[in-house]
């Protein structure tokens, strides 16, 4: 059950098991917000909330609204764009 190296200090397993402990929760705290961000994006009110219709799952209750205002309104495209082209002209004086 246990691969660690035989020749491993008291200090070196523990640090093993924190490390471990560390990486979960760091993955957990990245990872996890997703499980309820992209749900709520299907969402069709203007505000972040489950409604009893997502809850219930019925299709109703889901929309793509937010997403076709992103590829559609030039604010976001403008917003999208701006970095990628700071970063290419950035790239281009180096």
């Amino acid at each position: 059950m246990n691969n660690l190296p035989p020749y491993l200090s008291v200090p070196e397993i523990i640090w093993h098991y924190v490390f471990w402990m560390i990486c979960i929760a760091v993955l957990f705290f990245l990872i996890f917000p997703l499980f309820v961000i992209i749900p709520l994006s299907f969402n069709d009110v203007p505000y972040f909330t489950f409604t009893k219709k997502m809850l219930s799952f019925d299709p109703e209750g889901y929309s793509l609204k937010w997403y076709n205002e992103f590829f559609t309104s030039l604010n976001w495209q403008g917003a999208l764009l701006m970095p990628l082209n700071v970063g290419f002209f950035l790239g281009e004086i180096e």
